[in-house]
């Protein structure tokens, strides 16, 4: 509507608005082949489990509450969520017996058969939606619910297909903007039902498929006089719940729909709207069950829950293309926020082995004398490089204090020169107070991004090691060897402690000396 009338169309003229319509299809086909082209589908990734659980809850609840109109047989125009709940409880009053009645039949019958598949595990699942629409309709044109009881009806379908028409390709440089934000809200609602449903069923997708078939049904689409379409929820819903497996059910679905508007369009007049609402309805109760979820996403990982709660609200009061936005967003700052907050563990050894594990997890773990050996949680970037260097400052004040900084590189899979200008001035900072720095761990691409950088300048390539034991090992070969004394291992808010004693660390000799060689290779 808005590009119709950026255009200057007149909105009440079918045939101009049309070609708008269908030029953008077109658009909005050939974006998407671009985005395939390019393997763009990885941004489906961004959408976390809870942001599809809380955008399908919420827009299973619209579609529910817009067929609840329908299944009370009132006349409601189509608004917001609030402004149709709204619109239901100023006339319920004037709810159509009929309707209503029809819809209770309905829902009782698609539930019963539902449940009976179900408890008798049928391999060839009973087509009761296709009973109830046809005897329904069977129904309402004998008994003549219509003009009788008021009954609602779908009304006169036009039979037969439309003629194919060109889109106007002159007007493709005034539709690209709003072609473009079209096309990333759609595809961004279509692989979220894609990825709701391949959970449900258990089975993989690939998004730069999903995004060649969506551009190839908007082309194609677009000489048919399609607008620009994706995937449909309350559809997927009714497709699922029936038992369909594959895609496969798309080529019936379209050889019936042509057969049914080229010969029984007329038929499907007298079909009520109440039962399309019953059918509807019944589909998504599966799907708004997954409510339960948030209770245990509240137990487990409060942050999810609160994603999990935004994206809800925001399709539900705002409708699905903002719902999808703000979880996204939301997500998003939730991952920048852990991200930022870069974790580092102090390891120490478990008496006995060459292991090393954090102190706060291994209370019995005996830190070494003089040496901490402190493990980074991610990657190294411009995001997490302040709150790495706090954490690290922190051990400058450590008592007795270190004279040996151990950098556990395990885990980063990567560092960015934000990272690496941070661990150049920590290395200076602890130099200041006589405090060596040594590598531990660095991974094949990090220890390629140090040697382009130059970083061995900084911490000779001597005191680079391929894992904590080499280490050391390491300092106990220097002249004056490392003696053993066993520390304290006391927890904030924790009285357990490790034993206190004396011994040298040949008593807990590791089981195994790696090559001077070894210590240069990659892990």
């Amino acid at each position: 509507g808005d590009a119709i009338e950026s255009l200057g169309v007149d909105k009440e003229d079918p045939e101009a608005s049309a070609q708008v319509a269908i030029t953008m299809s077109f658009v909005v086909g050939i974006l998407l082949a671009i985005m395939a082209l390019c393997r763009l589908g990885f941004i489906v990734s961004f959408l976390s489990d809870p942001v599809l659980e809380g955008f399908t809850v919420g827009a299973s609840i619209l579609i529910c509450t817009s067929q609840i109109k329908h299944i009370l047989g009132l006349d409601i125009p189509r608004g917001s969520f609030a402004e149709t709940i709204a619109q239901i409880f100023t006339q319920i009053h004037e709810s159509n017996p009929a309707a209503v009645i029809t819809s209770v039949i309905c829902i009782g019958m698609l539930v019963s058969v539902k449940m009976y598949s179900q408890r008798r595990n049928l391999s060839i699942p009973i087509p009761i939606e296709l009973i109830v629409v046809v005897l329904s309709t069977l129904l309402s044109a004998i008994l003549n619910l219509k003009a009788e009881y008021g009954l609602p009806v779908v009304g006169e379908i036009p039979p037969g297909l439309p003629p194919p028409q060109v889109p106007d390709f002159s007007l493709i440089s005034d539709l690209f903007l709003p072609s473009l934000t079209i096309t990333v809200v759609l595809f961004v609602v279509c692989a979220s039902i894609v990825k709701t449903f391949s959970m449900k069923h258990g089975y993989e997708t690939d998004e730069n498929q999903e995004l060649l078939a969506l551009s190839l049904a908007n082309i194609i689409g677009s000489f048919w006089l399609c607008y620009p379409a994706c995937g449909s929820l309350s559809r997927s819903a009714v497709v699922s719940n029936i038992g369909a497996k594959s895609q496969l059910y798309n080529i019936f679905v379209a050889v019936i729909l042509v057969v049914t508007l080229l010969t029984f369009a007329p038929l499907l007049a007298t079909l009520p709207n109440a039962v399309l609402g019953s059918v509807i309805l019944v589909a998504f109760r599966t799907l708004i069950v997954k409510l339960k979820s948030l209770r245990t996403l509240w137990i487990v990982k409060k942050a999810d829950f609160f994603c999990w709660l935004a994206t809800f609200l925001a399709t539900i009061f705002m409708g699905t293309s903002y719902g999808l936005l703000i979880g996204f967003m939301v997500s998003i700052l939730i991952l920048l926020q852990h991200t930022a907050l870069g974790q580092i563990a102090e390891l120490a050894n478990l008496p006995g082995t060459a292991i090393y594990r954090n102190v706060k997890l291994f209370p019995g773990a005996r830190r070494l004398p003089r040496v901490a050996i402190v493990r980074f949680g991610s990657s190294i970037n411009f995001v997490n490089r302040r709150s790495y260097r706090e954490q690290l400052a922190n051990f400058l004040t450590k008592t007795p204090p270190i004279t040996t900084l151990a950098l556990d590189m395990s885990m980063a899979n990567a560092v960015d020169v934000s990272g690496i200008n941070m661990l150049r001035a920590v290395t200076k900072m602890f130099r200041e107070h006589e405090v060596q720095i040594m590598l531990v761990g660095c991974r094949g691409p990090v220890r390629a991004f140090f040697q382009r950088c130059k970083f061995s300048d900084v911490v000779g390539m001597d005191r680079w090691f391929v894992d904590v034991p080499s280490a050391i090992d390491y300092l106990h070969t220097q002249p004056g060897g490392l003696e053993l004394e066993l520390q304290e291992v006391k927890l904030e808010g924790d009285n357990r402690k490790s034993a206190v004693g004396k011994s040298s660390i040949a008593a807990s000799r590791h089981p195994r000396r790696p090559s001077r060689d070894s210590k240069q290779q990659l892990e």
